[in-house]
C-alpha cells in the first residue's frame, strides 16, 4: 500500500486524475480534483482544486517527464520537469526530482539530491497576477 497523501505519495486509488507511466500527452491537462502524473507530457499541467478534499499538491511522479508549464497551488516533483512551474503556494523538489527551467512560487523546498537547473523566484508581490496571466494564456481565456 502506498504512503499517505501527507508524505506526498499518491496512488491511482487516491486521486480523481492519474496519468500513468505509459501515457503520452501533447497539450493541456486541467484537473479540479486530486491530480497525479507519472506520464510524459508535452504542454501544460493545470491543477485547480475546487473542494477541500481535492486541495492536495499536484504530484509529479518519479517516472514523469514534463516538458512545458505547470500551474498549481502546490507541487511536489519526484520526476523530471523542463519548463516553467507556477505555484501560488509552494514547490517541493524531492531527492529524485529534477527541474530545468524557472520556478515561481511563495516557497521552495529543494531536498538533498534534488536538482534545480535554472531560476527560482519566491515571494513575488505580483505572483497571483503572473499566475492568472499565464493561466489565461494556456487556457485561452479572454477577459
Amino acid at each position: 500500500m502506498a504512503q499517505s497523501v501527507d508524505s506526498h505519495v499518491i496512488t491511482s486509488e487516491q486521486k480523481d486524475t492519474y496519468l500513468g507511466e505509459e501515457t503520452f500527452i501533447q497539450g493541456c491537462v486541467k484537473a479540479e480534483g486530486p491530480f497525479g502524473c507519472n506520464a510524459q507530457v508535452s504542454g501544460a499541467l493545470v491543477h485547480m482544486p475546487r473542494t477541500q478534499s481535492a486541495d492536495v499538491p499536484l504530484w509529479v511522479g518519479p517516472k514523469a517527464r514534463i516538458i512545458g508549464t505547470i500551474i498549481a497551488k502546490r507541487v511536489v516533483i519526484h520526476g523530471r520537469v523542463e519548463g516553467e512551474i507556477y505555484a501560488s503556494e509552494h514547490v517541493r523538489i524531492s531527492n529524485y526530482g529534477h527541474v530545468t527551467g524557472k520556478v515561481f512560487c511563495k516557497g521552495l523546498q529543494l531536498d538533498y539530491g534534488g536538482v534545480l537547473n535554472g531560476e527560482s523566484t519566491t515571494h513575488m508581490k505580483n505572483l497571483d497576477e503572473l499566475i492568472e496571466k499565464k493561466l489565461q494564456k494556456i487556457l485561452k481565456i479572454k477577459k
